[in-house]
């Protein structure tokens, strides 16, 4: 028996073990950025072999690898926290060090070093710079300002309202298809939506997922602007590694824990008596209620400093809104002048009535429902059935199971 359920418990081991290696493989596709760049001496000849060291400053996370033949070193997979710094100290040369490298999702930054004679006790310390031209992709892709989610104001808290920032993107059009924007002229739920480069597609429905009023279609799964490092839409070219989206690519980048402590918390109010009443509520004398209430907060450090760590988000909103509608509903009075015959002699021998009306008479005649033309005298007691209510109307009406209450007279 001990060795059944050994041997199933490390089959379920082996199964999350394959699940978790496939997840760091996917995760390696998208969500990360590059660095590369080319070494060389200071007559331009390039540097081979050389050692190249890059530090995570945020979680203290070291890489190192060597220059190719050519000279270029290369690191992928980078996560999108912190800034890095890159070294490098080969031999006859001085030590180059750059720092507050700057990655982001989806791109590849290019840092060349140049060499300078010299001994490894001497540093030469740089500070790296924007790049503003990509010179390694040819993909088109847009990165959509932190500042937008972390100090603008947002009606709707919800990331897949960014991509309307983006030049060439066309908001969802308010009936209700509800799978987000249009990019250069791709139809709606065109686009494909990821999470630090996992699947992030509400499938066989394209985005309509989102069950709130409040939200925007696109992704199938809402995210707290409080959990976001950076949101990137690519429209254009974007390489085989992304695939699947017809439109666009749009790749967001959760939050991770570092070294230090961080934290926030929010809230944002919206209550009826700092808002004007609805116009149309103040014409009827009725009073229109809303109140709005969003409210969370988050939280990341180190569980194990340089190794673990964590970081989380939550949120809550609450809405409570009222207003006035307006119905038709069945009242006595009327109810009384259908059963005294007062509605069928009003079809029957008013002017406007419907027996006097010639095109409705002609329909009633050519759908087969009369077989006698119009004459021009009034056509009374051609509507029997119209002097009383129906006998289905009555069996509902009393049912008390199904009865309805009447309108004031």
């Amino acid at each position: 028996m001990a060795y059944a359920f050994r041997n199933i418990l490390s089959r379920f081991v082996l199964v999350l073990g394959v699940l978790a290696l496939l997840t760091t493989i996917v995760w390696a596709q998208a969500g990360t950025g590059e660095l590369t760049g080319l070494v060389a001496d200071p007559s331009g000849a390039v540097v081979a072999n050389a050692q190249v060291t890059l530090t995570n400053s945020a979680t203290g996370d070291k890489r190192t690898t060597v220059t190719t033949p050519a000279g270029v070193y290369r690191f992928s997979s980078l996560p999108i926290v912190g800034t890095y710094t890159l070294e490098i100290a080969p031999k006859g040369f001085k030590a180059v060090k750059i720092a507050n490298l700057v990655m982001s999702v989806g791109t590849t930054v290019t840092q060349d070093v140049k060499l300078e004679v010299g001994t490894g006790s001497e540093q030469v310390t740089v500070e790296a710079g924007a790049e503003v031209i990509q010179t390694s992709e040819s993909s088109l892709s847009q990165l959509v300002d932190r500042r937008i989610w972390q100090q603008m104001p947002l009606q709707v808290r919800n990331q897949n309202s960014f991509i309307e920032l983006v030049a060439g993107a066309v908001p969802q059009d308010g009936t209700n298809n509800n799978r987000g924007a249009a990019v250069n002229g791709a139809r709606e739920g065109a686009g494909s939506y990821l999470v630090d480069g996992t699947d992030n597609n509400e499938q066989g429905q394209a985005g309509r997922g989102q069950i709130s009023f409040y939200d925007k279609g696109g992704a199938a799964t809402s995210i707290s602007p409080d959990a976001i490092q950076e949101y990137r839409v690519i429209t254009n070219s974007y390489s085989a590694e992304y695939g699947k989206g017809g439109g666009f690519i749009t790749d967001t980048v959760l939050k991770s824990g570092t070294n230090q402590w961080h934290g926030s918390a929010f809230e944002y109010n919206r209550i009826q008596n700092l808002t004007a009443n609805d116009w149309f509520s103040g014409h009827s004398g009725a009073q229109d209620h809303l109140v709005r209430n969003q409210f969370g907060g988050s939280l990341g450090g180190p569980i194990v400093k340089n190794k673990t760590f964590f970081y989380g988000t939550g949120e809550v909103h609450r809405v409570r809104q009222s207003y006035p509608i307006t119905t038709t509903s069945t009242t006595a009075d009327f109810l009384n002048f259908v059963q005294t015959g007062g509605l069928e002699q009003w079809a029957e021998t008013n002017p406007s009535g419907l027996c006097n009306n010639q095109a409705w008479w002609d329909s009633l005649l050519a759908g087969g429902i009369i077989s006698s033309p119009r004459t021009a005298a009034p056509c009374a007691s051609a509507l029997p059935l119209s002097s009383t209510t129906g006998p289905i109307f009555n069996a509902l009406h009393s049912n008390p199971a199904m009865n309805f209450p009447l309108a004031p007279s």
